[in-house]
């Protein structure tokens, strides 16, 4: 699906054998990986107040810190805290859920990076694409200093595409590639050494484009101190849409580390779709095919076909899936040249029609809707 992005190193598996068979720990869980700085999870230590455990659909004021370090989230504004439910797109597990209507974050108090000090997030969330600041992780600290990481939002007078993620470390802030599609769920993770920002969106590494970019015009690159940390909430906003779980650690992480912490802790536990499975059955295929086909040059999500993230079902997204059907042997495995797209696109919307001939029959139309 997308060719300039790469998967965390395949050949690391084998690595990852030897050290393993020469008597090395495994390093499967999240505390098993140095440096770990929080960790938050929906499954254990959510509480409607410190002591008091949340119950399904009740507010959520106390998030219980899982790493050994006691830094512990305390809800910002008890008055319109976030709750506690179900996810049923990520394996019907619990999440932190934070409404259209209002919510606010979670203060940690204690939680800081030092100047220059690398750092890595990693969080599974389902987020709903609307016009607030929609940050998971945002760091503060003196003199306006921000680490910040979201799914994209306008700000700093420069449109940030929405269905994307947002990174913003230092002095210099980002957006991604890869589309961020609501209603589907996500394995972000944030990778931040001196000068340098990774981020990997379900194991995939994104294409970031600089859009901040004041250490163009000769300022010096400068990671600065943060020490005030709030999950799913911004001085101007909030998060909004799901966390099931969120971890941070104060180094950067080795492609390793990701990749064994992937395999081995993050997919085990949740359901991450792959790229173009519309219908969520573990495979790509001509069901997925058809789907897309029912929701041609239409409005719709990820789970209607679209795979772009801009919420319209059109070509764009039929030239992302072709290679994906090409690769299981679908239907775009009898359409090599790209000139044959149009009639497997006319041919597909036919046998459509033809399954759905109580439905009023519609003609094809050329050119997205206004």
């Amino acid at each position: 699906m997308y060719g300039r992005a790469q998967r965390w190193p395949v050949t690391l598996a084998v690595t990852i054998c030897l050290t393993l068979g020469s008597g090395a720990l495994a390093q499967n869980m999240p505390g098993d990986v140095n440096d770990l700085m929080v960790w938050y999870k929906a499954d254990a230590g959510v509480e409607e107040s410190d002591g008091v455990p949340a119950t399904q659909g009740g507010t959520v004021g106390f998030w219980r810190d899982q790493s050994g370090n006691n830094l512990h989230a305390t809800i910002a504004d008890p008055t319109n805290a976030p709750t506690l439910e179900t996810n049923p797109t990520l394996g019907n597990v619990p999440v932190v859920q934070w409404g259209g209507s209002g919510g606010t974050g979670f203060s940690v108090p204690g939680a800081s990076l030092a100047q220059g000090q690398e750092s890595t997030y990693l969080v599974v969330f389902e987020s709903v694409n609307e016009t607030s600041n929609r940050r998971f992780i945002n760091f503060t600290g003196t003199a306006g200093a921000f680490r910040n990481y979201s799914k994209g939002y306008p700000g700093g007078g420069t449109a940030d595409p929405p269905s994307v993620a947002a990174p913003f470390d230092g002095t210099r802030a980002y957006h991604g590639a890869i589309p961020i599609n609501d209603g589907v769920p996500h394995l972000g993770a944030l990778r931040s050494t001196q000068g340098n920002v990774d981020q990997f969106v379900n194991g995939v590494l994104d294409t970031l484009t600089l859009w901040y970019d004041p250490v163009g015009a000769g300022e010096a690159w400068e990671l600065e101190a943060v020490d005030s940390l709030l999950i799913g909430g911004a001085p101007a906003g909030r998060y909004v849409g799901d966390i099931a779980e969120l971890i941070i650690y104060s180094r950067a992480l080795s492609d390793t580390e990701l990749t064994n912490l992937s395999a081995n802790y993050f997919e085990p536990r949740y359901d991450f779709p792959a790229a173009g499975d519309f219908n969520k059955d573990g495979a790509v295929n001509d069901m997925d095919f058809e789907i897309q086909g029912m929701n041609f040059f239409e409005p719709g999500g990820f789970a209607q076909g679209d795979m772009t993230g801009d919420g319209f079902v059109d070509l764009l997204d039929w030239i992302e899936l072709r290679p994906l059907l090409s690769a299981t042997g679908g239907l775009s495995a009898a359409v090599p040249e790209p000139g044959g797209i149009a009639l497997l696109i006319l041919g597909g919307q036919m046998l459509i029609v033809v399954r759905r001939r109580a439905q009023p029959m519609r003609c094809l139309k050329i050119g997205r809707r206004q």
